[in-house]
């Protein structure tokens, strides 16, 4: 919270932050968080959404959390527990979702099994939808474990090839052993 609080955010705006979901989406096709970091707190600022990255403390389970600090500013809290691009963009759209969807409501900790089952499953679903959309759904289902399919298909619906496998894992349409090496791994700088 001390963190989000030093991000100057314009006044909380949810109609400008769904927007801009389509604008950040595209960040997931570059490399490095140096690349995207930045970039991702600059537009969530501009609708009042500060994003703040940090490690989780040892034993932590959580990949994010979001409540509103202020009537006029929301906090997404991301700990990038498995520095995977996949694990990462995810628990991003989640705790969007959360924002746009369930507003200042409540203090969400994903990761911990204490919230309300369908505040998390309508999260996971608004996340699902908007990194492969519903169009593109089907021919998800029908991709196999071939790295030219799924960066062909990741290109076609604009986002990282990382993103395509860790959704496939998740849906048990390959293994989770399956086509890791599209997935972009990060790590903390010292």
């Amino acid at each position: 919270e001390l963190e989000a609080e030093e991000i100057d955010c314009a006044p909380w705006n949810k109609m400008e932050f769904s927007e801009n979901l389509t604008e950040i989406r595209k960040l997931t096709r570059k490399k490095n968080p140096d690349q995207f970091l930045v970039e991702l707190q600059a537009i969530c600022a501009r609708s009042g959404v500060a994003v703040v990255v940090v490690r989780a403390p040892a034993g932590c389970r959580a990949s994010g959390a979001t409540k509103f600090i202020r009537d006029d500013k929301a906090l997404i809290l991301l700990s990038a527990r498995y520095l995977s691009e996949d694990h990462f963009w995810f628990a991003f759209f989640h705790e969007a979702a959360h924002v746009l969807l369930h507003g200042n409501r409540a203090f969400f900790l994903e990761g911990t099994g204490e919230l309300s089952s369908k505040y998390e499953d309508e999260a996971n679903l608004y996340a699902e939808k908007l990194l492969v959309p519903k169009q593109f759904q089907q021919r998800l289902g029908q991709l196999s474990a071939r790295k030219l399919e799924i960066i062909k298909f990741a290109r076609e619906i604009g986002i990282s090839a990382g993103l395509v496998v860790g959704q496939l894992q998740h849906k048990g349409i390959i293994g989770h052993h399956q086509m890791n090496s599209l997935k972009r791994k990060f790590r903390w700088a010292d």
